[in-house]
């Protein structure tokens, strides 16, 4: 870029900064302005000399564009340096997931409480090492680490510190999170004009339950021992805060505790939240007289979508429901889930979840089933929120599939499940890690403006490697879009 004096015909002179390029159509050298600066005899009634001044703004220009075109550069310390015989395929992917985990400050966090303790091991190392083997490379503890080169990062570490730093982890998961919090609010704001609230359960890769490890009703319809998570998200999406309970928790035992901790932990003030009736009580029948002042009633469409959506469920429940009072010894507590509540006087094995009562015992319960077909045709949405309008409360209620969505990044992306630790302090470390590795890939959908899912983020930054043509020396050989992307929004990172 350079500053033109462009003369008219009667002698006054135009300023404007203009660039070169080549146009690769034409083939040909040319010009484009940049910016048009003004009349010389009137720039010179505002700058003492504007020559000299557009001057320096132009070299300060050209000194900017040399950046962005700059390589990409990567310091690697020498407790980083590969050697011969080292992985010679590394992904770069993580970089981006790296300046998130930074700007989170997760690793000031774990640096200050390690500093006293008497751990050898390097607790924000493996975290890091965890976190970004879940988002891009998910697997167990044990696989992740005979994995690990995979990555740019000190690997000076053994499975065994892994597992001593699940337990160092668990001892801080929850001034962790308030940790997160707090920087999230001061990087990104937290939306918590609305939080949403849900309950799901993981389950683990063994048949013997515990204090934890319990057997309850699985979401996935499995035998296996499983655990309760109820998890708030805020409005953006973007994870609050999370608990983990005992696998036969019922759901709506883990909602009025959680709700008072979070209130206070994280200071949120005022907030609406945002759950499915089972949350809130235990039998919401019970209460609807009282309270259809406090209703707001989805459109005619919406009314009619609904009850035959309703209605399609609640005949094949039924059907389910007959067939389990014929035959009690082809189901469990797992597969009767739902048809379940349509049969009257069952009872289940504590230990394995088998029906215990026979068929001369079960009935169905007719008059829960007239009752559930007379409010066929309605969908109720009970609030205390009186100054917001039916619409609004719709609105807010769909905001419910952000969380459901959340869940299903966690079970399918992030492979939360099953679970290969077993005791406790193991299993909560293992559940912060997801819970940072959502947090993270939830942020870095939100700078890319959900233009693309979790998964798309995820499968492209896990394909961006390189590989090694030398030593210290490598060939990224992986590019798309979403990198381009990413590389506009953090910092040059793929910027290419």
């Amino acid at each position: 870029m350079y500053l033109k004096k462009t003369p008219n015909t009667h002698g006054r002179i135009r300023l404007s900064i203009v660039d070169n390029y080549y146009d690769k159509v034409k083939k040909c050298s040319r010009q484009k302005t940049v910016a048009s600066i003004g009349w010389l005899d009137e720039l010179e009634k505002q700058y003492d000399d504007p020559i000299a001044y557009f001057t320096k703004r132009v070299a300060q220009l050209n000194e900017e564009k040399q950046k962005k075109q700059a390589p990409i550069n990567f310091t690697f310390y020498n407790s980083d340096r590969l050697c011969v015989g080292d992985n010679l395929r590394k992904n770069l992917g993580y970089t981006a997931l790296c300046q998130i985990y930074h700007e989170l400050g997760i690793h000031t966090f774990l640096t200050n409480r390690q500093r006293h303790s008497k751990e050898q091991y390097d607790s924000n190392t493996i975290m890091k090492m965890l976190v970004y083997s879940r988002l891009l490379f998910p697997v167990s503890k044990k696989s992740s680490y005979d994995n690990r080169e995979r990555f740019f990062e000190n690997t000076d570490y053994s499975l065994d510190d892994i597992y001593r730093c699940l337990s160092f982890l668990d001892k801080h998961r929850e001034n962790l999170q308030v940790w997160m919090n707090d920087r999230i609010k001061k990087n990104y704001g937290r939306d918590t004009s609305l939080i949403y609230y849900d309950v799901t359960n993981y389950y683990f890769e063994t048949d013997e339950p515990n204090d934890f490890l319990r057997k309850g009703v699985c979401k996935e319809y499995r035998p296996n021992p499983i655990v309760q998570m109820g998890l708030f998200i805020d409005n953006k999406g973007i994870p609050i805060t999370y608990e983990l309970f005992p696998g036969n928790t019922n759901d709506c035992l883990t909602y009025r505790p959680n709700l008072g901790r979070i209130k206070k932990q994280f200071d949120l003030g005022r907030v609406i939240t945002v759950a499915d009736k089972e949350m809130t009580t235990g039998d919401i029948r019970s209460i609807l007289p009282l309270m259809m002042d406090m209703f707001s009633v989805c459109p005619s469409g919406e009314l009619k979508k609904a009850s035959k959506t309703m209605s399609s469920k609640k005949m094949s429940m039924n059907g389910s429901a007959r067939n389990i009072n014929e035959n009690p010894g082809n189901y469990t507590r797992a597969t009767s889930y739902g048809a379940a509540k349509y049969v009257k006087k069952i009872d289940y094995d504590k230990e394995t979840g088998e029906i215990l009562t026979s068929s001369s015992i079960l009935n169905l319960d007719e008059e829960n089933i007239r009752e559930e077909k007379a409010l066929d045709g309605y969908y109720m949405l009970l609030t205390n929120e009186m100054e917001a309008s039916d619409d609004e409360i719709i609105d807010m209620y769909r905001g419910l599939w952000r969380i459901e969505e959340s869940f299903k990044v966690t079970k399918s992306e992030l492979e939360a499940r099953p679970v290969y630790v077993w005791t406790k302090e193991h299993i909560e470390a293992h559940f912060l890690t997801c819970f940072v590795a959502l947090t993270i890939a939830r942020i870095l959908e939100n700078k890319l403006e959900h233009k693309y899912s979790v998964g798309t983020i995820l499968e492209s930054l896990s394909k961006a490697e390189c590989s090694l043509v030398q030593q210290n020396y490598y060939l990224f050989d992986y590019y798309d879009e979403l990198l381009k992307d990413i590389g506009l929004i953090l910092e040059n990172v793929f910027g290419l």
